[in-house]
């Protein structure tokens, strides 16, 4: 399976919220987007274990999810890694247990950038060393370039 970005997605097709996903074999990050798919904000971090399913389509429930966005760990070089694999089951799962539509997104230097941003938030120590910090701040990065993307597809197509 190759990474490919869906393209007959549009903004105004969207009935819902986005969910943005950076997926961990220990942790989930999860985020989600404002009504006018704008704006991705953090809202929490999953365990990931056997109830991480039921979960995750609480939170569609509740939120009104229409889509959801998984970050795909790419190598630098484009090519999927042991880490891809594992996401792409998970994307597999996710699609085979909730009738959302998943779209897989590049998540090259997430975590990085995630790390580096607590830097310049002039986070304490206390606080950047707290578990799942950088899974929620990478599941926002990974969503708010997809809206981005959807925004900017939006506005060459006018």
């Amino acid at each position: 399976m190759e990474f490919t970005v869906s393209q007959d997605i549009r903004r105004d097709e969207i009935k819902g919220r986005i969910m943005g996903i950076d997926f961990g074999s220990k942790r989930i990050g999860i985020s989600i987007s404002d009504p006018t798919l704008t704006i991705a904000y953090g809202l929490s971090v999953l365990e990931n274990n056997g109830e991480v399913f039921d979960k995750i389509s609480e939170i569609c429930r509740q939120y009104d999810i229409a889509l959801i966005v998984v970050g795909l760990p790419l190598k630098l070089n484009g090519k999927h890694s042991s880490k891809t694999e594992e996401v792409l089951k998970f994307v597999e799962e996710l699609e085979s247990k909730l009738k959302v539509k998943v779209v897989q997104w590049d998540e090259r230097f997430t975590t990085k950038i995630a790390q580096m941003s607590k830097l310049e938030m002039n986070m304490k120590k206390k606080d950047r060393q707290r578990k799942g910090t950088d899974d929620l701040i990478a599941s926002t990065l990974i969503l708010q370039s997809y809206l981005d993307y959807l925004k900017n597809k939006e506005a060459m197509a006018s």
